[in-house]
């Protein structure tokens, strides 16, 4: 073997070793005040009930049958559910430790795809970021759906590159890949509308509807139609419309605050009058949104297409502790560990001129889309999760916590944009 490949290799190897360094620390040093608060507590009560009663529901620390509901999508809890444990702090400590072994894993498998079909430096980049960026070593400390969000995502964004450059067996990497976006939706259902988005940027690039572009469709929305038809069998309707109505509501609120007040950043609605009447239906919370953007155009039009990105994309979690933490955590390796304190340093540095060259290379795939220029399958891929997450979040509530996962695409698009221009400056200069 020469020696670039040789140093590559053990470049990698020492990645991985850093970040298996870094969630190691994170996970047995880490303590958060109150674990089960808030999100946390609802997807431990749906764990707990499907395993003592057989009944998903989020109701805590029950005595007798809990009443089902669907407030919550099942993708973690189920996860969860596989670790149970009596004990409730073994139980979480199984959580946390399982979906650091599945972030490993999956970013593992990005890792080496990603240096298969895209070489050295691509790899190397966005093996950095992978491994040592620190929302993604502290998301595993939380029962949250972050971690295994994120984790999903790498998959199957994984899985889209293998699918595109594999000489073999192509349809079934396609398959897999459908199935592991079914899986991801059951976990964050933001990404529900993402199936259909895809396809229909398929249809407009390539201008054809294939059999199996179609059954890749049903593949993919299959596990969401299997959990909607549970929902319509046992609670009477297709899903519960709260977190929709949340979605739209605390998005809605220009920078995260009341009237500008502010003592309710991060918490506007805690501060709003009307807030009970939006739990009317999501009819009349698009009217009190349509009255107030009526009120003060301009605010709410800049609020919406400027600041919303500005705060999805940004380095510090609001509506919690701040920084890299969701919830308060009263202990991290963050907080003094050397090796932490550097990987932390290094990437906030960088932070928002990587978000830059991100942005640069969506815009760069958006004009060669629509100049029908050649791109690969994967490049459309990543390039339209990326996109997606942008106009998602444009119209539900775009906390930074939601953006953590979505920033894996925007770094490979961002470690492309970057090979690309040093294949340029070496083809000009050199």
């Amino acid at each position: 073997m020469e020696l670039k490949k040789k140093i590559i290799y053990f470049s990698m190897f020492i990645m991985i070793m850093l970040g298996l360094y870094l969630r190691y620390l994170v996970v047995q040093y880490s303590a958060v005040d109150t674990p089960l608060r808030a999100d946390a507590r609802e997807y431990y009560s749906y764990a707990v009930n499907m395993r003592e009663w057989g009944i998903y529901s989020k109701e805590y620390n029950v005595s007798k049958s809990p009443s089902p509901d669907s407030l919550r999508s099942p993708g973690f809890p189920f996860f969860a559910y596989i670790f149970y444990n009596s004990n409730q702090d073994i139980f979480i400590k199984h959580v946390l430790i399982a979906q650091t072994i599945f972030q490993v894993i999956s970013f593992t498998f990005l890792f080496f795809v990603l240096h298969r079909f895209y070489g050295a430096l691509v790899s190397l980049i966005t093996g950095w970021f992978l491994w040592t960026f620190p929302h993604f070593v502290n998301i595993n400390i939380y029962f949250l759906s972050e971690s295994l969000f994120t984790s999903l995502l790498a998959l199957l964004i994984g899985m889209a590159i293998l699918s595109n450059f594999a000489e073999h067996k192509r349809k079934f990497y396609y398959t897999f890949f459908a199935i592991l976006l079914g899986l991801a939706i059951l976990v964050r259902p933001t990404l529900q509308y993402f199936p259909l988005f895809l396809f229909v940027i398929y249809i407009i690039y390539y201008r054809k509807i294939t059999t199996f572009s179609i059954f890749f469709l049903i593949i993919s929305l299959l596990p969401m139609l299997l959990w909607g038809a549970r929902n319509l069998f046992v609670i009477g309707q297709w899903s519960d419309p709260t977190l929709m109505i949340n979605g739209l509501y605390h998005g809605s609120f220009p920078w995260f605050m009341y009237h500008n007040i502010p003592e309710s950043f991060g918490f506007p609605y805690n501060f709003d009058p009307q807030a009970n009447e939006v739990y009317q239906g999501v009819g009349r919370t698009l009217e009190i949104i349509f009255e107030r953007f009526v009120e003060d155009p301009l605010n709410y039009l800049s609020w919406y297409l400027i600041g919303k990105q500005f705060f999805l994309w940004q380095w510090s979690i609001i509506a919690g502790q701040g920084d890299i933490f969701i919830y308060p955590t009263l202990a991290s390796p963050y907080y003094g560990e050397k090796t932490s304190l550097f990987t932390y340093s290094i990437n906030k540095f960088f932070h928002l001129f990587w978000l830059i060259g991100a942005f640069s290379g969506l815009i760069v795939v958006i004009k060669r889309f629509l100049k029908r220029e050649t791109l690969s399958f994967a490049i459309l891929v990543i390039s339209t999760v990326f996109l997606y997450a942008i106009l998602i979040h444009i119209i539900v509530a775009p906390f930074p916590r939601y953006g953590i996962p979505f920033k894996i695409p925007a770094m490979i698009i961002f470690a492309i944009t970057f090979s690309e221009i040093i294949k340029w400056l070496k083809r000009k200069f050199v």
